[in-house]
């Protein structure tokens, strides 16, 4: 029994720890994109401002807009989900217990 609540408590700390990496990275993504919108806004505005087709732009910038948006979401979702999530026995199991 002993050995049991030791895995447990060890898969726990990992789950903590990759939750931490995974964050870091999504922050490190966040300040690319803040550079790559704001690389992106002056085209657009350069290209309304000399009557070139901007569309392409303006579609390149939304996405970047919907992806920051995206993974602000995913990193506020992780920072306050402070529950360990673990499952024991594979898809058989768990539909069974939840489905």
């Amino acid at each position: 029994m002993r050995g049991v609540e030791q895995h447990l408590k060890g898969q726990i700390k990992s789950q903590e720890a990759n939750r931490k990496n995974c964050i870091a990275q999504d922050e490190n993504k966040l300040d690319t994109l803040k550079g790559d919108i704001a690389k992106l806004a002056k085209k657009v505005v350069g290209q309304k401002r000399s009557g070139q087709d901007h569309s392409k732009t303006s579609q390149s910038l939304f996405q970047k807009r919907r992806r920051f948006e995206r993974l602000s979401g995913r990193i506020e979702r992780m920072k306050s989900d402070k529950d360990s999530h673990i499952c024991f026995g594979g898809r058989k199991l768990f539909k069974a217990r939840h489905g």
